[in-house]
């Protein structure tokens, strides 16, 4: 049995509460740890099972949750519908995990619904203490999730987007009754919890899937297909996949300035969508947006049964909702003179995508990364595909989060790459500790023909934006 956290100082704010409880966001999973749902149903069930009385499309995928939740909101926002977010973890603020109606909530509207749950869960902290019941501790994510619930159904909203936090199986918002499913992807990694090979990850991740629900999967592998395929026949689920039922038109995606263009068809119903848009530098949200659609498609009809009022046709609300979506943090066009991008890409297949991006800009000058991650990420894979693209490639760790790879683990394997690799002796290796020095070295290095790449975690992107937004306007 894990240890009952101590009871908080009443002078704390919610929020503070939340953060002191166990979070697997800022520290390792400790070998043997237990995952079940059991403790967040019951805090719902004690709150009223919220979670019952709200349309959800749920979301699982190695990368594209995020961008997918976005595209799916504000679809369903443009259609008329109330419409929510939670997504995971968050750039700068707790807040920003609790979207509705495509604004991030407020503490003053938070810390209220917070401190409700805040409640139940302390009640169970003492039942636990006293041994009445034998449950685990309900964590910094259970917690999260369960006012997520709260503050949706009682702010109203109508579609709701839920992104999973890790996995799918035992995740906590795997509570949800869903209308949808989706799997956007699926790649090596949090092997540790998910496991060492794709299919192994992608049993994890599938398990969302709910019986009778429309399953939505996007571009994978066959065997990892077959995994997910499988699970879609035991629940019962009628299951399409990415370039099969459903995708963009072949030979159709192409860029235009900071907007990708492309059309889409659904070969189940016959419906094509030509020249959606979306404004970003990734070519592989293309297929997020089309995965969005797909469940929007797959659900209009339930929704249209509900006594909602919608404010357009289908067709107009997904064009008007992909061309508005904003995708921060994913392949974001931060500045220009030099180019400034920032990327949450934090494995090798995203910085792969990230790159393949990038060669589409107009760069003559030099290209520099601003690269950290986490522990847990196999940063020699991420490096190793770096310095095919990056002329220098700036070290540095984040400050904000204890996760962080060390700057001397990322420094000494960087010099061992270069040793054993002479493709990589065109890169150079720059190791600053300070985020923040280290965007101010590239920076004075640049050239207004150049590019600058923030990349590696969720974490290093939060800690830069707002100081290389500052920086910008202080120079407009």
């Amino acid at each position: 049995m894990n240890p009952t956290p101590s009871t908080a100082d009443s002078t704390e704010s919610p929020i503070d509460k939340v953060f002191a409880r166990v979070n697997y966001e800022r520290r390792a999973i400790d070998e043997g740890t237990e995952f079940r749902l059991d403790t967040i149903r019951l805090i719902l069930r004690r709150l009223g099972d919220p979670h019952l009385k709200l349309n959800v499309v749920h979301i699982a995928g190695t990368k594209g949750k995020g961008s997918t939740a976005r595209f799916v909101a504000r679809i369903g926002s443009e259609w008329g519908l109330k419409t929510a977010i939670y997504s995971s973890p968050h750039f700068e603020r707790y807040t920003e995990r609790f979207v509705v109606d495509n604004c991030e909530i407020s503490a003053d509207i938070l810390n209220p619904v917070l401190a409700r749950v805040l409640a139940v869960v302390e009640e169970l902290d003492q039942e636990i203490q006293k041994g009445l019941i034998d449950l685990r501790p309900a964590t910094f994510f259970d917690i999260s999730t369960a006012t997520a619930f709260l503050l949706f159904a009682e702010q109203g909203a109508e579609l709701v987007a839920l992104e999973v936090g890790l996995g799918g199986r035992l995740d906590s918002t795997n509570v949800c009754q869903s209308m949808a499913t989706i799997v956007t992807s699926i790649s090596l990694d949090h092997t540790r919890q998910l496991g060492s090979s794709t299919t192994q990850i992608a049993a994890e991740k599938a398990a969302i899937i709910k019986s009778q629900v429309p399953a939505i999967c996007g571009r994978v592998d066959d065997a990892v297909f077959g995994v997910i395929h499988k699970q879609a026949q035991k629940v019962g689920a009628d299951l399409t996949r990415m370039d099969h039922q459903f995708g963009m038109v072949p030979d159709s995606l192409r860029r235009e300035g900071v907007e990708i263009v492309f059309d889409y068809c659904d070969r189940q119903t016959g419906k094509t969508l030509p020249e959606l848009r979306i404004k970003t530098l990734g070519e592989h949200q293309a297929r997020n947006a089309c995965l969005a659609v797909t469940a929007i498609l797959r659900i209009a009809p339930q929704l249209e049964a509900q006594p909602y009022e919608f404010k357009s046709d289908l067709d107009a609300a997904i064009r008007q909702g992909l061309a508005r979506t904003e995708l921060p943090g994913r392949l974001e066009l931060v500045g220009q003179r030099p180019y400034l991008v920032a990327d949450m890409a934090h494995n090798e297949a995203s910085i792969a995508a990230m790159i393949q991006s990038l060669k589409g800009l107009s760069v003559s000058g030099e290209t520099q990364a601003i690269f950290s991650c986490s522990r847990d990420k196999d940063h020699v894979a991420m490096l190793r595909v770096m310095t095919e693209f990056f002329d220098r490639i700036i070290l540095t760790t984040f400050e904000n989060n204890p996760r962080s790879q060390s700057l001397e683990i990322l420094h000494r394997d960087a010099r061992l790459m270069t040793e054993s690799d002479v493709e990589n002796l065109s890169t150079e290796w720059v190791a600053i500790s300070s985020p923040k020095s280290a965007f101010e070295h590239a920076r004075n290095l640049a050239t207004g023909e150049g590019l600058i790449v923030i990349c590696g975690s969720i974490f290093l992107v939060g800690e830069l934006l707002p100081i290389a937004r500052k920086t910008l306007s202080s120079h407009d």
